[in-house]
């Protein structure tokens, strides 16, 4: 087993780490920085919090045929929502797609925006999975926008690239080739302030995720 490769031999700090790293560099390695370490397998944001299914290959005998962005060989199947019946989903249906709700939750947050919308008596059905259906309803609002705001407009490479900043969602993962870009992601702390201004700090020397 390599050093520092698992949470019971963590290096003591970034330098310690990157150290290491490009000690041991070579050219065909890449890197990615996370704040924490996540379940595999590791999905881009746009697929995660969804079931997965297993693994599998694709090649010239494989049944599957070619894969649809035209690259890549092992794949993922990712499984609908299961546990929703018919009329729930019509439900969410209508809250995703209605103009004016999109409007509202954007003004009044998610749940203030149900409450004024929804006829009381489906409130009371429906209320404990309020907490539930504002993922479902982030996640497709996010997929609406990376499809009609960001890959019709710009084609999927350029879209998707886009997407991974300004939606923070996208069917693309981070990599980089230098260990050093890697240790900044890893050390990122996202919202910094109540303006939600994006920037990096670090809390102390030791203070470093996963690379």
């Amino acid at each position: 087993m390599t050093r520092f490769s698992s949470p019971q031999s963590p290096a003591r700090d970034v330098r310690e780490l990157l150290e290491y790293l490009w000690a041991h560099h070579e050219s065909r390695f890449l890197y990615r920085g996370q704040t924490r370490e996540h379940p595999g397998p590791l999905l881009p944001s746009a697929y995660r919090g969804r079931r997965v299914g297993a693994a599998f290959c694709i090649d010239r005998a494989n049944a599957h045929g070619k894969p649809m962005r035209g690259v890549g060989r092992r794949f993922c199947e990712v499984q609908r929502f299961r546990n929703f019946d018919r009329f729930e989903v019509s439900l969410l249906w209508n809250i995703v797609h209605h103009d004016v709700m999109a409007r509202t939750i954007g003004i009044k947050g998610f749940e203030q925006a149900v409450r004024i919308s929804v006829h009381p008596d489906l409130l009371k059905r429906f209320e404990h999975r309020l907490p539930l259906w504002e993922r479902v309803t982030t996640a497709q609002h996010k997929g609406l926008l990376r499809l009609n705001g960001a890959n019709q407009f710009f084609g999927f490479q350029v879209g998707q690239t886009l997407a991974q900043h300004y939606i923070e969602s996208s069917e693309f993962l981070d990599a980089t080739r230098s260990p050093t870009v890697a240790a900044f992601f890893a050390n990122y702390a996202g919202i910094v302030d109540s303006k939600q201004q994006h920037g990096a700090r670090t809390a102390s020397e030791n203070d470093i995720g996963i690379i």
